[in-house]
Formats: structure tokens, sequence, C-alpha cells
């Protein structure tokens, strides 16, 4: 009898835990700045002086414009959306992968059903999840990096990237130096395309500002400034 009533225990909290709509109730709100209803979860929403929502979690499964207008896009069930004055989604949890244009209509990412993606006002992609490995433009236009699949991008104006994960183990030029940086890592750009911010593949003496240089070891996260010296890491 025990065994009984632990597998039924064990059977409800499953059902918690994967069906987002079991407890939750739905309602439906008219988006604000639109003329759009939405099915949110109640208790979710953030509401504007009006009382039409700006933000909740989707109580079905849901296609609206991104922000711009340009396109639809179809969000995912359970998760939270967020929109613009104009009742347009600007960040939600992509409902299926998604090819999407980026870098001016030049190239096309595939991004990750079920995974956050965030528009800036103009429709573009700011931040997505990669479906599958990815050689991208960093900033300053003069080179590509490989960034790895299941892991996030972050994208400047001109659809570059200048924050993600590497691929593989990368030798990049900063300041005097040829340093790297460990795969699978974040690593972060400035405008200009220099490294900010990455890890080490190495142990690494580095260069800092006055011209003295400090041991750095394997795996440290470390920061530079504009002009190639170190800042900031585990010594």
């Amino acid at each position: 009898m025990k065994n009984l009533k632990a597998f039924y225990l064990f059977v409800l909290l499953v059902l918690m835990l994967f069906n987002t709509n079991a407890f939750a109730q739905g309602k439906k709100y008219k988006v604000t700045g639109s003329q759009q209803n939405i099915n949110l979860v109640e208790g979710t929403v953030v509401p504007d002086s009006r009382g039409m929502a700006t933000e909740g979690i989707l109580y079905y499964d849901h296609s609206c414009p991104i922000n711009g207008g340009r396109a639809n896009l179809a969000f995912q069930k359970g998760t939270l959306i967020k929109f613009n004055a104009k009742g347009q989604a600007y960040e939600g949890y992509l409902l299926r992968d998604t090819k999407i244009s980026i870098n001016g209509g030049s190239k096309s990412i595939l991004f990750q059903k079920g995974k956050l993606i965030r528009f800036n006002e103009r429709g573009q992609v700011t931040l997505g999840f990669l479906l599958s490995d990815h050689s991208i433009q960093i900033p300053g236009g003069r080179s590509t990096h490989a960034f790895q699949k299941g892991t996030y991008v972050k994208f400047n104006d001109k659809g570059q990237v200048y924050e993600g994960f590497l691929l593989a183990d990368m030798k990049i030029r900063v300041g005097n130096m040829s340093i790297v940086f460990q795969k699978g890592k974040l690593i972060k750009f400035n405008n200009n395309g220099q490294v900010v911010e990455g890890v080490m593949m190495y142990d690494t003496n580095l260069q800092q500002v006055g011209g003295k240089y400090l041991h750095y070891k394997k795996g440290s996260v470390v920061k530079f400034n504009d002009s190639g010296f170190a800042i900031g890491g585990k010594i």
C-alpha cells in the first residue's frame, strides 16, 4: 500500500513539473497598444496603466508580431513573453526551431526552440541560442569566429556577435600578444572587435597597464581594456 501511494505521489509530481497548465488558470487579456487578445496565466501578468498586458506567461502557444512589425513568430506556452508599447513581442521563447536573417539580411541563422530570443526596436535579433555551430562576424567586420551550438550569442545592431561561446580553442591577437582562448567558454568583444573578456587556455603572462606582466592561470576569466592590457582575473 505504501509503495502504491509513493507511486501516485511520484506521478503527481511529474505532472506538476511537466504540465504547466495542469494547475494554472488561463485568462484572456488584451495586449498593450494593440487589438490583440492573448491567453496568459493568471498571476503572471504585468499590466500597463489601462490594465492591458505588457508581459506574462503564455497559457497556450501563441503567434504574434515581433518588434518592428516585420514578421510573426510563434512562442511556446508556459514561457514568459514581453511586449513593446505597440503590442509587438520583443522577448520570448521560440515554439520551434526558427531561421531568422541577421546582418541586414545577408545571413540567416537557425535559433533553437524552447530557448530565449530577444529583438531590438527594428526587429533584429539581439540574443538567441544557436541550433547548430555557426561562424559569425564579430564587431569591426574584419573577421569571423565559430560559436558553439546550444549556447547563446549576443548581436549588435549590425548583426555582429559581441558575446558568445567559442566552438574551438582560438588564438586571438590582444594588444601586443597572441592569446589562446578556451573552447566552450564565454568570450566578449568591444565595438572594434577587440577581446575584452575571455578564458585562458594555458597559463599565460599578461601585460598590465604600466608595462608589468602578471601570471594568469589556465581557466582564468581575464578582462582586458581597449588597449589590450589585462585588468582583472585569477592570478
